[in-house]
This record gives C-alpha cells, sequence and structure tokens, in this order.
C-alpha cells in the first residue's frame, strides 16, 4: 500500500525514478525499492520525498503512517506557548537538497538583553578545540519555549523507554 501511494504521487509528477532519485539524491534503484515495498526508507528520506512532491498535512500524515511512523510536529507560536491546533501550525519544508543532519557535542551560548545565541560546534578529536557547525539566534521568549520543548520531548521519550522496558 505504502509503495503504491509514493508512486502515484511521483506519476503526479510526470518524472521519472531516475529523475526523482538525481534530484534527491539517492539511486533510483533504491527509490524503486521502496516503490515495491522491499525497502522502507528512512524519515530524513520520507522528509524529502514529501517536500519534492509538495504534499499537504493530509497526504504527509498518510504517507508517514503507511510507512510505519508517527509524525508528531510541536511548533512555538507568536506568543511563545505551545500550539497545538491543526489549524495554526507552521507548515514546514526540508530542502531536500540541502538536508544535512548536524551532530554535537558542543553548545556554546551568549546572552544579550535582546535574546541568545546559540553557536553549535564538534569537538575537534582530543583536543580541546570546538568547530562551530552553526549559529542559531532567537529571542529570550523563544528560548524560553525552546526549553520547554525540549523538556517535553525527553519526557515522551523517556516514558517510551520505560514503556519498552516493562514490556519487555
Amino acid at each position: 500500500m505504502f509503495g503504491k501511494l509514493l508512486k502515484g504521487h511521483r506519476k503526479k509528477t510526470g518524472k521519472s525514478l531516475k529523475a526523482v532519485g538525481k534530484d534527491i539524491g539517492i539511486n533510483y534503484s533504491y527509490l524503486s525499492k521502496i516503490e515495491k515495498g522491499i525497502q522502507r526508507p528512512s524519515v530524513e528520506l520520507l522528509n524529502k520525498l514529501v517536500t519534492y512532491y509538495k504534499l499537504n498535512n493530509s497526504q504527509t500524515g498518510k504517507i508517514f503512517h503507511f510507512a510505519g511512523y508517527k509524525r508528531e510536529e510541536v511548533t512555538m507560536n507568536n506568543q511563545s506557548q505551545f500550539n497545538k491546533s491543526n489549524q495554526n501550525k507552521t507548515q514546514i519544508s526540508i530542502d531536500p537538497k540541502n538536508n544535512q543532519i548536524l551532530y554535537t557535542d558542543h553548545i556554546h551560548v551568549t546572552s544579550s538583553p535582546f535574546g541568545l545565541v546559540l553557536d553549535i560546534g564538534q569537538k575537534m578529536g582530543p583536543t580541546t578545540k570546538a568547530f562551530i557547525v552553526s549559529r542559531i539566534g532567537m529571542s529570550a521568549e523563544h528560548a524560553k519555549a525552546l526549553v520547554n520543548l525540549l523538556n517535553r520531548a525527553l519526557k515522551v521519550k523517556n516514558i517510551k523507554k520505560s514503556t519498552t522496558k516493562a514490556e519487555a
């Protein structure tokens, strides 16, 4: 079911397996295996595909559901409260050609009366040096909302871990 659904979206674009594979940076034979139900794509690849096919929230939800994933989104609104209603969710697009995940083992925070700057880095081997891979600036209100969001995400993860251990 999942593969047919994904193939249908590709066909609507009029693109071949090779063209889509090239555009999103994967081998077309891998995409073919996904469409045939032989392979299960990663969440990152699904995000690339739904962005590439310009799917709406309902279509994206179906894709993730039939692929066996839960897609949960929590976004911050301008009042720094959590927005749970579907009508006010921010639609997030991920550039399929530039969707790199950066892992970090170093974060340096600088604060000012205007907000925070997070310098996100990666340590360079056994040295004390870190290479800054990203800089993020935000208001104090957004920083507080981010802390709340991270705490909620960690609580959900801990609950799922506890549930998994209890079931084992």
